[in-house]
């Protein structure tokens, strides 16, 4: 079950108390990663899955790449080397900088090799998401200089 919205600590944000009163026991809450930190995960007795993205509509594509499609393509069959391929380099072709704590994955344009990014990164600004094909992860504290190689992730 995928379920988009209400998980974070807002006045309301419900989603992990219904999920609780249902019976679904919390695996984990909120992730280390930018854009998405409240994300849900966690699983019903009788085996569901439950996967709640943020409400942002960037942070949850961002969620549901990095953590409900894999899911989703072993469950489906696909072998794990499979999934995992999807993660490649490419050559950033400008500065790509993170400043914060969190691994941040930024919206990108990869052509031929190299990545640029994809208009603004704040996670409000979903106009790039529509041109990316891809999302360039950016470890904390990080600055990529054009020439250099980063990892990237196929969407």
């Amino acid at each position: 079950m995928v379920i988009a919205g209400g998980v974070s600590v807002g006045e309301r944000d419900f989603v992990r108390e219904v999920l609780s009163d249902l019976g679904v026991v919390t695996d984990f809450w909120r992730v280390r990663v930018k854009p998405g930190k409240p994300f849900v995960f966690g699983r019903h007795e009788d085996g569901t899955m439950v996967f709640g993205l943020p409400g942002n509509p960037v942070s949850a594509f961002v969620t549901f790449s990095l953590f409900v499609e894999p899911v989703v393509q072993r469950l489906l069959g696909h072998r794990l080397d499979d999934v995992i391929e999807s993660r490649k380099t490419a050559i950033a072709a400008e500065i790509m900088t993170n400043p914060g704590d969190r691994p941040h994955y930024l919206r990108g344009i990869v052509q031929d090799h190299e990545v640029r990014l994809s208009g603004t990164q704040q996670s409000h600004a979903i106009f790039g998401l529509s041109k990316s094909n891809c999302l360039v992860r950016l470890e904390p504290e990080a600055t990529a200089k054009v020439g250099e190689e980063v990892e990237i992730w196929s969407i």
